[in-house]
């Protein structure tokens, strides 16, 4: 069970979604990792971007990271949005 409190912005369906991606791509989050993933979502969401797209994003693309959003083709390499 998670000892991190997930604020009340991160819609909870997407974060467990991103969570369970990385376990099953054999990078599970350690703790320390999963409250600086919510660090950088609550940094983006300050930019503008949406937390839940976020996510999803990096799970429909295969990333374990967090990057902006894009309405382009996330099959491209995430070097393209940063």
């Amino acid at each position: 069970m998670s000892s991190i409190e997930l604020p009340d912005w991160l819609e909870r369906e997407a974060w467990h979604d991103f969570v369970k991606f990385r376990t099953m791509v054999k990078k599970p989050m350690t703790e320390r990792a999963k409250q600086r993933a919510i660090n950088k979502l609550e940094k983006l969401r300050e930019q503008g971007e949406d937390p839940a797209k976020v996510l999803d994003q990096s799970v429909d693309a295969g990333w374990t990271d967090l990057y902006p959003y894009r309405e382009k083709d996330v099959n491209t390499s995430p070097e393209n949005y940063l």
